[in-house]
């Protein structure tokens, strides 16, 4: 056996150990752990639960408390978190205000999220009503130019073709519970959670939690690609087929595995067909499922 060999089975048992011990940690938030520079073309940035995130204190640079997050608005249908609601009313003296800011905005230095804002900068900016006449204005695109706009943040869907709305756009406050269907109206199941990288702008996954009807599995929780739920009303309708869903990885309710681990994350897009935002080196695929060894979420049929 050569020296070369003896290094590469040294660091393939590194690396099952160290994923063994994520599952069983089941850390909340999930850290973004195994990154190797913003510069690769495979990375995800801070991953956390959006129920985590709304309530988060923000700070500006010059370390004063601006607020707390009160909502988050996201597309489902192209996975981007369009800007976070953020209460300013005691930074700007102002009882009530809520300063809509775009994802891009936000920064994560040692720990904590932060936004290059002054007081003058929070009470110029557009602001967040959560007043239902008003959501179709809130979750429009002339509305969220503006607020990108505002903060100097690149305007990222400019030249599409839209009729002023995003396709899918929702509440991360409101999304906890909201039924999802199949495409025959049938129940799957409930959205549990959904994980975001704030400073990214992206949905990572959409968390469901299936129905028993639909024969997942008691306490399973499954990780979808947000561009895998459509737009159905008050519920979301799965593009996907009970089959896809049925042989999809899952994990349990009670030991979440690292979601935001690069490898992990671009296994489950690939089950569904779904380019991962951040690995441009993947092409989807429902096929390649790969050996289960050191794995930290399950396949059907395995324990």
């Amino acid at each position: 056996m050569t020296r070369s060999t003896n290094v590469w089975e040294a660091a393939a048992v590194v690396a099952l150990i160290a994923a063994t011990a994520v599952f069983a940690d089941g850390p909340e938030p999930m850290p973004a752990t195994g990154r190797t520079g913003a510069g690769d073309e495979q990375s995800i940035g801070h991953v956390e639960k959006a129920t985590r995130l709304i309530g988060e204190e923000i700070r500006n640079n010059r370390d004063r408390t601006i607020g707390r997050v009160e909502e988050i608005v996201f597309d489902l249908a192209s996975g981007r978190v369009l800007y976070a609601a953020v209460s300013a009313g005691d930074f700007t003296g102002m009882t009530g205000r809520v300063a809509a800011i775009p994802a891009g905005a936000f920064k994560r230095p040692s720990g904590q999220w932060r936004v290059d804002a002054d007081k003058q900068k929070l009470l110029d900016a557009p602001q967040y009503s959560n007043a239902a006449d008003r959501q179709p204005e809130m979750r429009g695109r002339d509305f969220i130019r503006k607020v990108h706009e505002h903060f100097e943040q690149n305007v990222w869907w400019e030249g599409e073709d839209s009729a002023g709305q995003f396709a899918n756009a929702r509440k991360a406050g409101g999304l906890k519970g909201t039924e999802v269907v199949d495409r025959s109206g049938r129940k799957i199941g409930d959205i549990e959670e959904v994980l975001i990288d704030l400073a990214a702008g992206r949905v990572v996954f959409v968390v469901l939690s299936p129905d028993r009807a639909a024969g997942l599995g008691s306490g399973q929780l499954y990780a979808l690609p947000p561009g895998t739920l459509a737009a159905g009303g008050k519920n979301l309708v799965a593009t996907i087929d009970q089959k896809k869903l049925a042989s999809a990885p899952h994990f349990p309710g009670d030991k979440w595995p690292d979601l935001s681990e690069p490898g992990l994350a671009s296994r489950i897009y690939r089950h569904y067909g779904r380019q991962a935002y951040f690995d441009q080196r993947l092409q989807p695929t429902s096929e390649d499922r790969g050996d289960s060894k050191g794995r930290i979420y399950h396949e059907p049929g395995e324990p």
